[in-house]
């Protein structure tokens, strides 16, 4: 699945009445396009202190589009750390919570009182410690629109924020396997450490 991504940056002066009419110009243009859409702009949100401190917790807002006539669900959406730091040169991909709701807009997710929590993560591709991509799912009904929201920055507040993720998968090198298995909730796989070097599948029927 293809994704284009465009930034739109709002400063903390900006406001709200002048960022909409431009998201909105490049949500009309980027509905007709055949892949998924995001547009991102960024706003500070002030978690505690007086208006003159420095915020602890800011968001991005991005709009994710499915233009075609398909139910997404659980549809993955990976964003380079790289384009988000071109909006926002402070933001820590390892320190972020992802929420949405069913706003479609800006005005209606200003509205918005109840989110829920995307399941998430980040990940360092290449191994030098520097995450490169902020990974979530999401569920879209045909040709839907909806606003996400990552909120990062300090990190003992984002992780009071971030629900607990069940553990869903493990993994095991025993003699009692001959060489390695390792499960998720629908399947197991084993492969022998032997000369026979094949690999065993089994279904669940169960978690």
């Amino acid at each position: 699945m293809h994704f284009e991504v465009e930034f739109a940056k709002a400063s903390s002066k900006t406001q709200l009445t002048d960022v909409i009419p431009m998201l909105s110009r490049l949500r009309n243009k980027l509905l007709d396009a055949k892949c998924f859409t995001i547009l991102i702009c960024s706003f500070l949100l002030l978690m505690t202190g007086t208006g003159m401190a420095a915020p602890r917790i800011k968001v991005l807002k991005l709009s994710i589009t499915n233009p075609t006539n398909e139910a997404r669900l659980n549809e993955d959406v990976v964003i380079s750390v790289a384009e988000l730091k071109r909006i926002a040169p402070d933001f820590k991909a390892g320190d972020a919570i992802v929420t949405t709701s069913d706003a479609s807009t800006l005005e209606e997710d200003a509205r918005t009182l109840q989110t829920v929590e995307l399941p998430s993560q980040a990940d360092d591709l290449d191994g030098d410690n520097k995450y490169d991509e902020l990974v979530f799912q999401i569920d879209l009904k045909p040709t839907q629109t909806r606003i996400v929201t990552i909120a990062y920055g300090d990190a003992a507040t984002i992780q009071r924020l971030r629900s607990e993720y069940p553990k869903r998968t493990a993994a095991k090198f025993t003699m009692k396997f001959d060489g390695l298995g390792w499960e998720s909730e629908a399947n197991a796989w084993r492969i022998y450490f032997d000369k026979r070097n094949a690999i065993d599948i089994w279904g669940k029927r169960r978690p």
